[in-house]
């Protein structure tokens, strides 16, 4: 190759890196794969957002209905549960459909400065739904990841951790999806005989600066993605998605300023600061010498 393509190849590999190209499934695939919870989690932004974990201390499990109904109280469960068996390190299948069960977790924050100050949470998804007691109290409602519906999995234990803060919650565990028990589809007769697996229990430190900017990462792709495609936003969208992508180094927080300002530009226009400005000028020739006369 000739100088001069060299030179051209250098500099259209520069470009590429900050302009959108004409591949708009190529570049919004690749905004996806950034926040994905499925994909590339080892290198993407949104495997940073539980950037340590821990497991329990204790798990006890009882069936409250059944063929053998137990507790059916809050303070029931509790009393049933200081005897129940320890299913810490064991796989626990939920069920039949519509019973319910009760959880007993115990944990500790760990010691260290990877804990202190930061967000603590509870990570649980039973595959159905639950309910977070402590005190004789509902706290908050989790829903499992059974049927792809709102997942809702993390209970905040503390907003600022010291280390060495321990906690014990009840979970009350429904044998129900959000819509139901339909086998093989939400609208689908029920099936007696499903069954749910627990398939996270742990606690977490939650990276809240991780989470602002896959908070704004996620609205401005989804703009991309359901605004008409041939609108001029829906571009803006996909383009200040991709500088985002471009800037963000997920291991390197000092990135994160400016992803936040380029999101911030893009968020922050109006309707019309958005928009192309059309200016119409017409001219009309007058002869008032001829209307003089």
């Amino acid at each position: 190759r000739s100088w001069t393509a060299r030179v051209w190849l250098v500099m259209a590999d520069t470009a590429s890196s900050f302009v959108v190209q004409k591949h708009w499934r190529a570049t919004r695939e690749r905004v996806e794969k950034f926040i994905s919870d499925t994909y590339f989690t080892d290198v993407n932004l949104r495997g940073r957002l539980y950037p340590h974990t821990a497991p329990l201390l204790s798990l006890r499990w009882c069936q409250a209905t059944g063929p053998a109904p137990g507790p059916s109280s809050y303070q029931d469960a509790v009393t049933a549960l200081e005897g129940a068996e320890e299913v810490l390190g064991r796989e626990v299948s939920i069920g039949p459909a519509w019973s319910t069960h009760w959880f007993r977790c115990e944990t500790e924050v760990p010691q260290g400065p990877e804990w202190a100050g930061r967000q603590v949470r509870l990570r649980w998804d039973s595959g159905c739904e639950a309910m977070v007691w402590r005190d004789g109290e509902p706290l908050q409602g989790l829903t499992g990841n059974s049927d792809g519906h709102q997942l809702r999995t993390d209970f905040i234990l503390t907003k600022s951790a010291s280390g060495g803060e321990r906690f014990v919650l009840y979970i009350e565990v429904a044998a129900n999806g959000m819509f139901g028990v339909g086998k093989g589809g939400l609208i689908n007769p029920p099936d007696p005989n499903r069954r749910f697996s627990l398939s996270l229990r742990e606690i977490a430190v939650f990276d809240t600066e991780v989470c602002s900017l896959l908070t704004e990462l996620t609205i401005i792709i989804d703009m991309a993605k359901h605004l008409p495609h041939d609108s001029q936003r829906a571009h803006e969208a996909l383009y200040t998605a991709n500088e985002i992508v471009n800037m963000c180094n997920p291991f390197d927080k000092s990135t994160f300023p400016r992803c936040h300002a380029i999101a911030a530009r893009f968020l922050g226009e109006k309707n019309g600061d958005s928009q192309h400005v059309i200016h119409a000028l017409g001219h009309c020739h007058i002869d008032t010498g001829s209307q003089a006369r």
